[in-house]
């Protein structure tokens, strides 16, 4: 990705002082298209029967959302364009070839890729389950990376079993613990949810539990991944090379046989690209726009 100047993002249009950032989230984009989704069913229903959106419904979501980020007004307009095009793009390209998702008729579709949380363990081959806690999981072309790649780690059948996307309720975006600019979502967890479970390289999509409050995360994620495969030295948990917990995510269950480190197989590369934060921001921090720093920072502002 280049530079700001580069992509002729107008620079000075952010520098606004002793502005609070803004980030747009689901209720603002609700509050533009009321009629983004169908009423019906919730994501934990969703789960439980076995429904998600059919694909004509995600693509016409999709497209809204995209509408909705690059026509609202604010000084990063034009980052905000630039980026939902990388974000939407491939998932519009994905729902135009029929191969690729099943059915396209009326409001839902039955997905045997989703799954409540406590029936995830009873799965096929879950023992090797490749597990992915997304955290919010949007789906842009970082989540969509670490999803490929997952499918491409241990790919023999005798080594990786089902790859898992574990995805957090929106109480996730309030934890303390949680260093998070925005304190919701962009995109409905009900969408969220569609999208994954027809995305050709996910084999089964579930959402973790709340967080008991005085549960440490460290022990709050080594419980639930255990409840997630069904016990203790099952399934491989895998990690972002950048991700500051890496070394304790890829010792969880099987992967404490595996090599440890940079080189584990259970490390996906990082790739560089802007934080859904900054996809989703009406109004940045003034300090992100400092002249003496403001090419470090866009690099720095390119991590999942």
């Amino acid at each position: 990705m280049g530079k700001p100047e580069q992509l002729g993002f107008d620079l000075e249009a952010t520098r606004f002082a002793d502005q609070e950032p803004v980030y747009f989230t689901k209720h603002d984009l609700l509050g533009v298209f009321p009629d983004l989704l169908p009423e019906g069913m919730n994501w934990q229903e969703m789960l439980v029967q076995g429904k998600v959106y059919s694909p004509t419904v995600v693509s016409a979501a999709i497209a809204k959302a995209w509408e909705f980020l690059r026509s609202q007004p604010g000084p990063h307009q034009s980052e905000r364009a630039y980026l939902a095009e990388r974000w939407f793009g491939s998932w519009h390209r994905i729902f135009r070839f029929p191969g690729q998702v099943n059915g396209f008729g009326g409001n839902y579709v039955s997905s045997a890729k989703v799954l409540p949380f406590d029936r995830v363990y009873k799965a096929p081959d879950v023992e090797k389950a490749r597990i992915l806690f997304m955290g919010g999981g949007a789906g842009h072309e970082g989540h969509q990376h670490l999803v490929r790649e997952a499918a491409n780690t241990l790919r023999t059948s005798w080594l990786g079993g089902p790859v898992v996307v574990c995805l957090e309720p929106d109480s996730y975006f309030t934890r303390p613990e949680v260093i998070k600019p925005r304190k919701g979502r962009f995109l409905p967890l009900e969408l969220i949810v569609s999208m994954w479970s027809h995305y050709p390289w996910s084999d089964l999509v579930t959402v973790s539990p709340d967080k008991p409050a005085g549960e440490g995360m460290g022990a709050f994620y080594e419980r639930i991944f255990e409840e997630l495969v069904g016990g203790p030295d099952r399934g491989y948990c895998l990690a972002q090379a950048e991700d500051e917990n890496r070394e304790a995510k890829i010792r969880r269950g099987r992967g404490a046989t595996l090599a440890s480190g940079a080189y584990s197989p259970l490390v996906i590369s990082h790739l560089p690209v802007a934080r859904t934060s900054f996809r989703v921001s009406q109004l940045l921090p003034t300090d992100l726009y400092d002249d003496e720093t403001l090419s470090e920072t866009w690099d720095g502002l390119t991590k999942c």
